[in-house]
């Protein structure tokens, strides 16, 4: 503890993890993260069974042919859990401060443990999926299983859970809302593209009979809500001037320096203000 303590530092500052952990309750935001997820999981897929729903004779908008997805589930898991932590590590090298990195990974983490709560127990509405009847015809049983599980999209919900706490970091570290400055669209431009990214794997569900828009549509509002969500649980508002960009903390971790400080948060945004 006491060497991990050494390494786990604000900059220059040390921070105390047993406060930090235990005395400031993060441990406790981890385990319940963890269980949720575990739970959302595990119990509405392999316990539970979705609602047999009646099947309209000839209905076309179960009639499609069944494709592979664009976005495989591999794909779909490193985009929404490798991309942001990349994004994170960056934004640590630019502003060295091991607290904000903490309350990105923490922020994505209760996200996720959001979205499956919704996502998981809805798909036991037992919506069919575009393909069904192509999955009866085929024969597979967990396809079949599978094919219950339209509503809401999963691609669509993940995607946009973890990109909103991506496009919220992005726009907080840089004061995009809080403090316009010189090119603020071309930066407002690379902020909204992590969302630019989910709408794209959102679109591909309909287009490769996974999905109806309308699983979609429930789906992208559901991570977008509860990344928002999650964001704004660990971090000021972006909308602040004065702290937008920083975490907020609990008591035993200390606090970041101001963001007016030229070593704060340097960006390209301070440098343009430099200039003007």
């Amino acid at each position: 503890m006491v060497a991990l303590g050494s390494f786990f530092k604000d900059g220059d500052r040390p921070v105390d993890l047993v406060g930090w952990l235990i005395k400031d309750g993060y441990i406790f935001d981890y385990l319940m993260s963890v269980a949720a997820l575990l739970i959302n999981t595990l119990v509405p897929t392999g316990k539970l069974k979705t609602v047999q729903r009646y099947m309209v004779p000839n209905d076309t908008d179960t009639a499609y042919p069944y494709k592979d997805s664009t976005i495989s589930n591999a794909v779909l898991y490193i985009l929404s859990i490798l991309f942001p932590f990349v994004v994170f590590l960056v934004g640590l090298g630019f502003n060295r401060n091991l607290v904000i990195f903490h309350h990105a990974i923490l922020s994505l983490l209760e996200g996720w443990a959001l979205t499956t709560g919704f996502k998981q127990w809805m798909n036991l509405v037992g919506r069919y999926r575009p393909d069904f009847q192509d999955r009866l015809a085929r024969g597979d049983s967990s396809e079949i299983d599978d094919g219950h599980n339209s509503y809401p999209s999963g691609h669509a919900a993940y995607m946009f859970v973890a990109m909103a706490v991506v496009a919220w970091y992005i726009t907080s570290l840089c004061g995009l809302l809080a403090r316009p400055a010189r090119f603020n669209f071309p930066l407002a431009l690379v902020c909204i593209s992590p969302l630019v990214l989910s709408t794209f794997v959102a679109v591909t569900r309909p287009a490769d009979h996974k999905h109806h828009f309308s699983d979609i549509n429930a789906g992208s509002f559901i991570g977008l809500a509860c990344g928002t969500f999650a964001f704004l649980l660990n971090f000021h508002s972006p909308f602040d001037a004065r702290k937008s960009g920083q975490p907020k903390l609990r008591g035993g971790a200390p606090e970041p320096p101001p963001r007016h400080t030229p070593a704060a948060y340097p960006s390209l945004v301070h440098s343009s203000q430099a200039d003007s």
